[in-house]
């Protein structure tokens, strides 16, 4: 199928124009796990213009990945990477994959499960922040998203629209100034998770 492409396990630390020649205009479905990509090497992703799924699971990715504008892509599995900061890795994800609804990220030092030894609050809350901003998401790590989980994210840290017109007319690139991330006031003790990069994103980075 070419609309399927499998580059899984190649040791690959770039894209190569040749794929995005061959496969661009009709490719809706790219695997680039257990590879060696970087924050910057995902460029040439913006030549797969009906990108719907993408799996990254083990690269090199941290919280500075540069996407490309992605608004077709619905799935993004980013399973054991580098990323460590959550706020500022979702903040890119609501800038260039607005349509994202199936998004998994465990095994990442932003995701606090039992990977990390982390208690099951501590996750319940990432859940919460999450789901605050990608308020399309339909399944998080694997474990669909409730209504109650919708009405709760939205207690703790309110509505969250996305702008879809901000990169609608090319594949821009994130804005230069990313790490500044504007977070609503906590309603809740744990909502104290969404400052920037917060309480939890410091103890993380600092733990690693």
């Amino acid at each position: 199928m070419d609309n399927y492409l499998s580059l899984a396990y190649q040791n690959l630390e770039f894209i190569g124009g040749g794929y995005v020649q061959t496969y661009g205009r009709s490719l809706k479905h790219l695997d680039l796990s257990y590879n060696k990509l970087t924050d910057k090497s995902l460029g040439p992703i913006a030549g797969f213009q009906r990108l719907e799924s993408l799996i990254l699971d083990g690269n090199l990715l941290t919280s500075f990945v540069s996407f490309p504008y992605l608004p077709n892509l619905h799935t993004l599995s980013v399973n054991k990477n580098k990323i460590a900061n959550l706020s500022l890795f979702i903040e890119k994800l609501r800038t260039n994959v607005p349509n994202l609804r199936f998004l998994s990220m465990l095994n990442n030092e932003a995701c606090p499960n039992y990977f990390f030894h982390r208690s099951p609050q501590e996750y319940q809350d990432y859940r919460f922040f999450v789901i605050s901003r990608l308020p399309n998401l339909s399944i998080l790590d694997t474990t669909p998203v409730t209504e109650e989980e919708r009405l709760q994210a939205q207690t703790l840290y309110g509505y969250q629209p996305i702008n879809h017109s901000t990169n609608q007319r090319q594949g821009a690139q994130q804005p230069t100034n990313e790490t500044h991330v504007t977070q609503p006031t906590p309603q809740h003790p744990s909502a104290g998770f969404a400052q920037s990069t917060s309480g939890v994103d410091r103890e993380w980075t600092q733990s690693g």
